[in-house]
């Protein structure tokens, strides 16, 4: 991430892909690095608090889980980002277990806000008998890129389309900073199917772009070289040893 030309990406989702993981592997490093910690918030004050620490580095420059949040990720006005990144804490939301992927960030933060928007106690509350329905606070901060009519609600409903319609939404479930708990039986078995649909996503996307090579110009005049060409990009490297 210190060197990575991320100013030169070629499509904005690159960029957001970079990001996202960015800011998700510098939670995580500073868990690691001042591990045991009963939370990240710990490891500040009310006027110095953590996420205005140095947290990384990024093309040379230091920065913080603050800046990446708020100046950068926030910048782009999508609503589903606050569901995207992990401060490390137990009411953020789920940590995918596959990167972010520049080629298809918008389908992993659809499934993203599916997702959360499904964890009970965690980003949702539904109370039938007062016919309300509590979200994580998580969402008081994403009501300006909602630029959809009925803001908030209309955007909670597009991904929770079985919800009633006289529901009344608030945003007040308390968060819970602790630091993430442990990996669950269960959840290893997610992990698992996870990492394998990813790697089977990534693979269609490997053999589609072969294709397009294969078809163009370039591909034409390079012949074999194809393979050699996206093997030096990385994805066909780990797919070809089978990692």
């Amino acid at each position: 991430m210190a060197v990575f030309p991320v100013k030169k990406s070629r499509t904005r989702g690159q960029q957001k892909a970079f990001y996202l993981n960015a800011y998700n592997t510098l939670s995580i490093n500073m868990v690691q690095t001042y591990w045991p910690l009963r939370s990240l918030r710990s490891l500040g004050t009310l006027f110095d608090p953590v996420w205005a620490h140095d947290a990384g580095s990024i093309r040379g420059g230091k920065v913080s889980l603050r800046v990446l949040e708020n100046d950068v990720l926030r910048a782009v006005d999508d609503p589903r980002v606050p569901m995207a990144i992990n401060g490390a804490s137990m009411s953020c939301p789920d940590l995918r277990h596959e990167p972010w992927v520049e080629y298809f960030p918008d389908e992993q933060l659809d499934d993203q806000a599916v997702r959360f928007l499904n964890l009970t106690n965690k980003g949702i509350i539904l109370n039938e008998k007062d016919n309300e329905l509590r979200l994580s606070s998580i969402c008081d901060g994403f009501e300006a890129g909602v630029e959809s009519p009925g803001g908030v609600e209309a955007f909670v409903r597009r991904y929770r389309p079985d919800l009633a319609a006289a529901l009344t939404l608030v945003t007040d479930i308390p968060y819970d900073w602790r630091v993430n708990g442990g990996l669950s039986g269960r959840g290893l078995r997610c992990l698992r199917a996870d990492l394998q649909t990813g790697l089977n996503r990534r693979r269609s996307w490997v053999q589609v772009s072969f294709n397009r090579l294969e078809k163009s110009a370039y591909g034409r005049r390079a012949g074999n070289q194809a393979d050699t060409f996206f093997l030096g990009h990385g994805v066909g490297a780990v797919l070809a040893s089978g990692t």
